[in-house]
């Protein structure tokens, strides 16, 4: 019923369809509540949903996936959403983010992948990590490898291709992100953690069997 009313939107878009392949970036909207989502991936590769704020959600990140020219030797961008920029930036490639207004239908800014620039991880084993690049290994015939490094120092690598570069630096990602802040707990802190936790639940639960029966 919501659905069919209208009212949900999917960038800055009402949409009926219950099928409609909402994805990464993609910000979910109930303008009568006013509750805004981002969708994201937290540390376990699972998509999380993200509260924003009303500006927040008039911007959204796409990553180029394409570059080509034309029809008339129009230059045109294709990002990973599907969306086609015509004239984008003359520097703009592929790997590259695109901050784009989703109301006025226009970039704003571009973020070029390289050393130094802050990215989350969107494919594979790692997905839903955040990093910063170390370095970018090309191989010819193969696939290039992405070495980062976590907020923790942690480094890891992943193929280039799951990399998705959400900002300059930690301090200028423009996007709210997981509270996790996409750092991966290793297996012995994890374990640990819900150790302490069930004990705790135990006690609390003792605890209150004592003054229940007092």
């Amino acid at each position: 019923m919501i659905l069919r009313q209208g009212l949900v939107c999917v960038d800055g878009k009402p949409r009926k369809d219950g099928k409609y392949p909402a994805g990464f970036m993609d910000v979910v909207e109930i303008p009568k509540t006013g509750d805004r989502f981002r969708i994201l991936y937290d540390v376990k590769g699972r998509f999380v949903l993200v509260r924003v704020s009303e500006a927040e959600a008039g911007m959204k990140m796409m990553k180029v996936v394409n570059v080509y020219t034309g029809t008339g030797r129009i230059p045109v961008a294709v990002t990973h959403d599907g969306h086609r920029i015509r004239y984008p930036d003359p520097r703009t490639g592929r790997g590259d983010t695109l901050l784009y207004d989703v109301k006025a239908k226009k970039v704003t800014d571009l973020i070029k992948i390289g050393s130094g620039k802050v990215v989350m991880v969107t494919g594979g084993a790692n997905r839903g990590r955040i990093g910063e690049i170390v370095s970018i290994e090309r191989h010819p015939g193969a696939f290039d490898i992405a070495r980062l490094k976590d907020a923790a120092g942690h480094e890891f690598a992943t193929r280039a291709s799951n990399i998705f570069v959400i900002g300059k630096d930690m301090s200028s990602v423009p996007v709210t992100l997981p509270k996790q802040l996409g750092l991966r707990k290793n297996v012995i802190v994890e374990r640990e953690e819900k150790l302490i936790a069930a004990e705790m639940h135990k006690t609390i639960k003792a605890t209150g069997k004592r003054k229940a029966k007092a």
